[in-house]
């Protein structure tokens, strides 16, 4: 059987059917090739846009503010903290406990002259241990992502007044600012 001829060059159609095909192939990848990299190009614009967005986003909008159930162990752990200094007679052993912005404000004698009349009082702050803090206003984070916890705790004849604010630093809420009073009960 002869050939068919089709132009000088001598392709057949079957030659030209197959010269397509090749040709359709490769198109075919170089678009799976593109596709693929503009699909990757996307993820990465996603991922910036995502990071972009994460260091934008003001630090109380990130913070998430602790449960009622964290904030009660949160005021009952500095509560405590600063009862085992009182005891100790020794303020230094809460003030190595705050955070670095407070300890750079507040020097460990200014802050044993604000704390110091309850050491020279003997004040016990144990009776907390198996009590909850009552929070007045309740926990909440302000525009800079300080954490307020402010209450007190319900022991009689006298009741424990704290008024605490935190920073979260190191992976942690560290206290950032302390107001604590043993007034009557009332």
């Amino acid at each position: 059987m002869a050939r068919q001829q089709n132009g000088p060059e001598g392709n057949s159609d079957g030659d030209i059917h197959l010269i397509y095909q090749v040709i359709a192939r490769r198109y075919s990848n170089q678009m799976n090739k593109k596709k693929a990299t503009l699909g990757l190009l996307i993820g990465l614009l996603v991922l910036v846009a995502g990071a972009l967005t994460l260091l934008s986003t003001p630090l109380n909008d990130r913070l998430v503010l602790p449960t009622e159930a964290e904030s009660r162990k949160i005021a009952l752990d500095t509560t405590l903290e600063f009862a085992r200094a009182v005891q100790a007679k020794d303020l230094s052993l809460f003030r190595s406990q705050t955070a670095d912005e407070f300890r750079r404000q507040f020097s460990q004698e200014q802050f044993n002259r604000a704390f110091g009349d309850h050491i020279e009082q003997n004040i016990n702050l144990f009776p907390v241990t198996k009590l909850k803090p009552v929070f007045s206003p309740s926990p909440f984070l302000t525009k800079d992502g300080t954490l307020v916890l402010k209450g007190h705790f319900p022991t009689r004849p006298s009741e424990v007044r704290f008024d605490y604010s935190y920073v979260w630093q190191n992976g942690r809420w560290k206290i950032n600012g302390i107001t604590l009073n043993v007034n009557p009960a009332g």
